[in-house]
C-alpha cells in the first residue's frame, strides 16, 4: 500500500517542482477529434502487450497547450520500475539538434560563419586528406577540394563518417584507430579524428557521420568553455530543462530506463541495464553528437522554443532571425539527403508538402535517437510530437508512426 501510495504521489511531486511550459486543454479546443488520447493510448499498450516494447512515453503539443501526455509500461522490467512522463532516456541523436542549434548562440555574436573552412578553427583539419580509390593496394589521398566548412559538418557533408561501412576503406581507419570509443576526452578525440582521410570530398554527398562531434568541439574551442558547460549556461538552465546532461547523477537514477533489444522468444531482452550504463558515471566523452540524457518533457521545451521562434516562457535564447535558417535547407547547392528531405542546423527537413496534401508538410523539422526515441516540429499547424522508448536498434516497430497518424487523422 505505501508503494502504491508514493507512484501515485509521483507525479504530483513532478508538476510541483518540473517547470509547466505547456496548459493542459480539451482536444476539440485546438479542433482535434476528442478522441485521440483514448485512440493513442490503445495503440501504444498494443505495443506493451505484445511485448514489443518494454515502455513508452508520448506527448502532443498544439498551439502551445498540452493535448496528450502519458506513460505506458516499464522503464526498467526486472526491477519493475513502471514508466513515468518524467522517465529519463538515452536520446543519442537527438543530442545533434542540440549541438548545432547551441554553435548557433556563438554565430550569433559573430564568431564565424557557416561557410568559414573548418581548419581556420581546428588546425589539424588543414591536414586532412581525402580518399580517392585504392591502387596496388594501397590508398590513393587528395587534398581538400573544396576545404571542409562549418556549414558541411552541420549537414553531414563534410566527409567524415561513422565507420560503419564493412566495405569502406576509411570506416575501416576509423574502427583500426578506435574512433567510436567513448573513453577519451573531446580535444584529442578530434585532433586524432583529422588525421584520418575523409571519405569523399565536402560538399559531394550527404553521409551520416561524427561531424557534430567535431562541431562540439569547435563550441569548446570558439567558446573557451567546455561543451558541457556551454550547454548549461545556453541551454540548459535558461530552458529549465533539469533533466538534461551527459550523465544521470545519482539522485535520478530511479528514473533512468534501461535497454531493451528484439528478442525471437521472449519479444524483448535486456541490453544493458541502468546499473551498467556508461551514462550513470561521469563523462569521459562529451559527445555532441549522441551523449545526452533527457526527458520527454525537457526536450519538448527544447521543441516549443524553437516553435515559438527562440523563446519560452519570456526567455529569449536565439533571435528569430537565426530559428528562420531552420527552415531553410542547408545543404550545399541544395542538394537532398533523402528525395524530398534537405537538411538544416541540426535537423532532417520536409521540403515539400506530401503528395497526398498529408503530413508530414514542407518545413516540418524533425531527428530520432538511437534508443527509437523521436520528436517532430510542424510549422505549418503549430504542433509538436514527441515519441519515447528504449529500444535498440530503433525503428523495429512502427510506434512513433502509429502515434503521428493518430495525430494527424484526429487533425482532419
Amino acid at each position: 500500500m505505501k508503494k502504491l501510495a508514493l507512484f501515485l504521489l509521483i507525479p504530483l511531486l513532478y508538476q510541483c517542482h518540473h517547470p509547466q511550459t505547456f496548459p493542459q486543454v480539451l482536444p476539440e479546443e485546438v479542433g482535434l477529434n476528442p478522441t485521440i488520447s483514448n485512440s493513442i493510448d490503445t495503440a501504444m499498450q498494443k505495443y506493451i502487450d505484445n511485448k514489443q516494447l518494454a515502455g513508452i512515453t508520448t506527448m502532443l503539443v498544439k498551439d502551445g497547450k498540452l493535448i496528450q501526455q502519458n506513460a505506458y509500461g516499464w522503464a526498467d522490467i526486472d526491477n519493475q520500475i513502471p514508466m513515468t512522463e518524467k522517465s529519463i532516456f538515452r536520446i543519442y541523436s537527438m543530442t545533434k539538434s542540440i549541438t548545432s542549434m547551441a554553435l548557433m548562440k556563438l554565430y550569433e555574436k559573430g564568431l564565424f560563419q557557416l561557410d568559414d573552412p573548418v581548419a581556420k578553427y581546428i588546425h589539424e583539419f588543414g591536414n586532412t586528406k581525402v580518399f580517392k580509390d585504392m591502387e596496388n593496394g594501397m590508398p590513393v589521398l587528395v587534398e581538400q577540394n573544396p576545404s571542409m566548412t562549418i556549414r558541411h559538418l552541420i549537414t553531414h557533408t563534410s566527409g567524415l563518417t561513422y565507420g560503419w561501412a564493412p566495405d569502406s576503406y576509411v570506416d575501416s581507419v576509423y574502427r583500426a584507430d578506435s574512433l567510436l570509443l567513448w573513453d577519451e576526452l573531446l580535444e584529442p578525440k578530434i585532433k586524432r579524428l583529422a588525421k584520418a582521410p575523409l571519405k569523399f570530398q565536402p560538399g559531394e554527398k550527404w553521409e551520416y557521420s561524427v561531424s557534430i562531434d567535431v562541431l562540439g568541439y569547435l563550441i569548446e574551442v570558439l567558446s573557451k568553455q567546455k561543451l558541457d558547460v556551454f550547454l548549461s549556461e545556453n541551454i540548459f538552465v535558461p530552458l529549465k530543462m533539469e533533466d538534461t546532461g551527459f550523465a544521470v547523477p545519482k539522485e535520478k537514477i530511479d528514473r533512468y530506463t534501461a535497454v531493451y533489444a528484439p528478442d525471437s522468444v521472449k519479444g524483448i531482452k535486456s541490453l544493458e541495464s541502468i546499473e551498467d550504463s556508461r551514462f550513470t558515471k561521469p563523462a569521459v566523452f562529451l559527445m555532441g553528437g549522441g551523449g545526452l540524457q533527457s526527458t520527454m518533457m525537457d526536450y519538448a521545451r527544447f521543441c516549443q522554443m524553437i516553435l515559438n521562434k527562440g523563446e519560452l516562457d519570456g526567455v529569449r535564447i536565439f533571435k528569430p532571425e537565426t530559428i528562420a535558417f531552420l527552415y531553410d535547407n542547408q545543404m550545399p547547392d541544395s542538394k537532398e539527403a533523402w528525395n524530398n528531405t534537405g537538411w538544416t542546423i541540426g535537423y532532417k527537413l520536409q521540403l515539400v508538402d506530401n503528395p497526398e496534401g498529408s503530413y508530414p508538410y514542407k518545413g516540418e523539422i524533425s531527428w530520432e535517437g538511437a534508443a527509437d526515441t523521436h520528436f517532430w516540429i510542424d510549422v505549418k499547424n503549430n504542433v509538436i510530437g514527441l515519441a519515447f522508448t528504449q529500444m535498440m536498434p530503433g525503428n523495429t516497430t512502427s510506434f512513433h508512426k502509429d502515434f503521428k497518424e493518430i495525430v494527424y487523422n484526429a487533425m482532419q
